[in-house]
């Protein structure tokens, strides 16, 4: 497999696949074996109080072959999609500085996405439109802003859910600040120059769906032996907003209400495999229809 890496050459290898696919043990081994670095491309394992939660690489992977973007984010920090990137880029053109292959690994669609084809070029936003957007959407609640939003920008409100706040609330201020709709903002997608120069592998790793289901689902058993309730009550302890992009990470919701004695124990753990199965057929669906495999492995 990619006999003929040349260090020197502006080569990116993207190891994708659904939860539970086994991402990280692979890009691990391809990475000690072609002298790479991995560089994490899920929007969960950026945040530094899920170590568990997130199945972050063990300390042995971490030990074997460099690993960047992992954990470094607080809690109540928002990761979007374009700090992400900017992140990203910088991690890549220190592999090439350090004459190493850059390995991206992960399962988040759309930080994929935007790394192979671009960013698209919004201007900024003014920031009492964004505080009047997040404002409203913690007092009023986000399907208010979804019906604007559907007069607004239809197009992009019909690929939303009314609950999508993070989104419907990025989507909102943008119109309102620009006078464009998302929609056509995304039209135009930037790529520069130095850019275009990268070549990316695409290495897909696609199990069977239902052994993936059976994988998360003990994985999940796992995370309850090594402690990931004591990891959730850590947070709970931190009061951060319920609208935070952290709580998007699954389980986090289901484990905090076992934790505030909403929900019992067993009921947190069937609630949170149900939408780890829903998440993962969600994942498998985009990468079959829209991620461009160069090699898939099952």
């Amino acid at each position: 497999m990619l006999q003929n890496i040349n260090q020197s050459s502006k080569m990116i290898v993207v190891i994708a696949g659904p939860t539970a696919s086994g991402k990280s043990f692979f890009a691990c081994e391809f990475a000690e074996k072609h002298n790479g670095i991995i560089i994490n491309a899920d929007s969960v394992q950026v945040y530094k109080d899920l170590e568990i939660l997130s199945s972050r690489p063990p300390e042995e992977a971490l030990k074997k072959v460099p690993h960047k973007l992992y954990g470094f984010l607080e809690a109540h920090d928002t990761c979007s999609a374009g700090l992400w990137r900017s992140r990203v880029l910088k991690e890549i053109q220190e592999c090439y500085h350090q004459k190493k292959l850059p390995v991206i690994v992960g399962g988040t669609g759309l930080y994929l996405k935007i790394l192979i084809e671009g960013l698209s070029p919004i201007p900024s936003v003014d920031e009492n439109i964004r505080k009047l957007a997040r404002a409203r959407a913690q007092n009023e609640g986000s399907e208010i802003l979804y019906n604007e939003l559907s007069e607004l920008d239809p197009i992009i409100a019909m690929r939303l859910k009314p609950g999508d706040c993070q989104r419907i609330v990025r989507a909102w201020e943008v119109v309102k600040s620009t006078g464009i709709p998302l929609s056509e903002w995304q039209r135009k997608s930037s790529i520069s120059l130095a850019e275009r120069e990268k070549v990316f592998t695409n290495i897909l790793l696609l199990p069977q769906r239902e052994e993936l289901l059976l994988r998360a689902d003990k994985r999940l058993e796992n995370m309850l032996k090594n402690g990931v309730l004591k990891e959730v009550a850590t947070l709970l302890e931190k009061n951060i907003e319920k609208n935070a992009t952290i709580y998007k990470a699954i389980g986090l919701r289901e484990f905090a209400a076992y934790l505030k004695g909403e929900i019992s124990l067993d009921e947190a753990v069937a609630k949170a495999k149900i939408s780890t199965h829903q998440y993962i057929k969600k994942q498998y669906t985009w990468f079959k229809n829209q991620f461009q495999a160069d090699i898939i492995l099952g």
